[in-house]
């Protein structure tokens, strides 16, 4: 097809549209993948914008009807950091994916004024440009989260394979919140994401916030390469429904920075936070006396390579902590790593339930900070080991 044909198809399915759109050719690019891409680029060149009615129908259908894309802009979005109607276009574009049984909602870079909860469902998968580059400004308060499931009774069963990646999420700072919710999920992928700024001074917001409910386990998800900053609580995971449980995912690269407490795995019921891997887990500091940097109250979680830097020196690096349920840890492992081991507790008292492990043989039955018993007897750690 010559340059002038190409053109001529990309221009033809033009309709009747009450406003003009400008779309960058950037935008364009971004929007349809490499292929089409290359499309754009011999078509139009560096300088030229699009400001023709038309040609954003062109682009919009060609995103949805060859690629699976549902591109936000097409939808009315604008992402100048003015718009208070992005997140209802947002919305729309996320419901027709739903409509389709799932599909790409796609986020060209700049900054989307969300004034609401956005609502996935399965096969949902929200991409960005890039984190720094495509920014969702959240303005929710108190416990709201900023991306979460449809509520019943619209939908009523398990949340499949959302995927959410290659962007950032953020909060304003002092009015709470909660950038991700993951409730009853299973095969979610987070990926690439930036979360910041979801924090109060009472205490409620949080970065991720993953639970169970009465629709099931929250099971077998993914955390690749996330960093939380500003929150009061960096990830929590609670089991808050009995019978089921939060367990068997794995978080890989996951950065906090200066949250009240930073990664919190609660047993709010009989199952629990359980079976769960972080690999490469990274706090930089609590930002709060008292606050901790790992609390463990569920079971066969494991740890490797942990890093604990900073922070307030009355903070916990590693709490195994007995749950609301009375239940205790047991069974929670920490190999290698960067820590203190005078900045350890743990609950479970003579290893009633079980014992908590190091990856250098030492298990900790004193339920207190120190000394530590290793086979029934006390010892102090050498100084060689309180970091390592």
């Amino acid at each position: 097809m010559s340059e002038t044909d190409l053109k001529k198809e990309v221009n033809r399915s033009a309709t009747s549209r009450s406003t003009k759109e400008t779309l960058s050719r950037r935008d364009f690019l971004l929007t349809q993948g490499t292929l089409a891409g290359l499309a754009a680029l011999v078509v139009y060149p560096e300088e030229a914008n699009a400001t023709d009615a038309g040609f954003l129908d062109s682009l919009c259908a060609i995103s949805k009807q060859l690629f699976g894309i549902h591109y936000v802009k097409c939808f009315g979005a604008k992402g100048d950091g003015k718009s208070l109607n992005d997140a209802y276009a947002i919305q729309d574009a996320i419901d027709a994916a739903l409509d389709e049984n799932g599909g790409i909602v796609y986020f060209s870079p700049g900054t989307y004024i969300c004034t609401k909860t956005l609502r996935v469902g399965n096969n949902i998968q929200l991409i960005g440009a890039g984190r720094g580059t495509t920014r969702l400004q959240f303005t929710v308060t108190g416990n709201t989260p900023g991306i979460a499931r449809k509520p019943k009774p619209e939908f009523t069963e398990l949340l499949e394979n959302l995927v959410i990646r290659d962007l950032s999420i953020l909060g304003q700072d002092g009015s709470g919140g909660c950038g991700i919710e993951l409730v009853s999920a299973v095969g979610a992928c987070i990926n690439n994401v930036y979360i910041d700024k979801f924090r109060t001074s009472s205490g409620v917001g949080c970065g991720v916030r993953i639970l169970n409910s009465d629709q099931g386990n929250c099971w077998r998800n993914r955390f690749d390469h996330v960093d939380i900053a500003n929150c009061d609580t960096g990830l929590l995971m609670d089991s808050v429904y009995s019978g089921h449980s939060c367990g068997y995912m794995t978080f890989t690269a996951l950065t906090i920075h200066q949250e009240r407490d930073c990664v919190v795995l609660k047993r709010s019921n009989d199952n629990g936070s359980i079976y769960n891997r972080f690999y490469g887990l990274t706090v930089q500091g609590t930002s709060s006396p008292g606050g901790n940097y790992l609390v463990i109250e569920g079971s066969g979680n494991l740890f490797s390579w942990p890093v604990f830097d900073g922070g307030n020196k009355e903070s916990h690096h590693i709490w195994f902590r007995q749950g609301s349920f009375g239940l205790l840890p047991a069974g929670n492992r920490v190999i290698g790593g960067s820590f203190d081991m005078n900045r350890v507790k743990d609950d479970n008292v003579g290893g009633t339930g079980g014992f908590n492990t190091l990856d250098n043989g030492l298990t900790f039955r004193g339920g207190g900070e120190h000394p530590w018993q290793l086979n029934g007897v006390e010892v102090a750690p050498p100084l060689d080991q309180q970091h390592y």
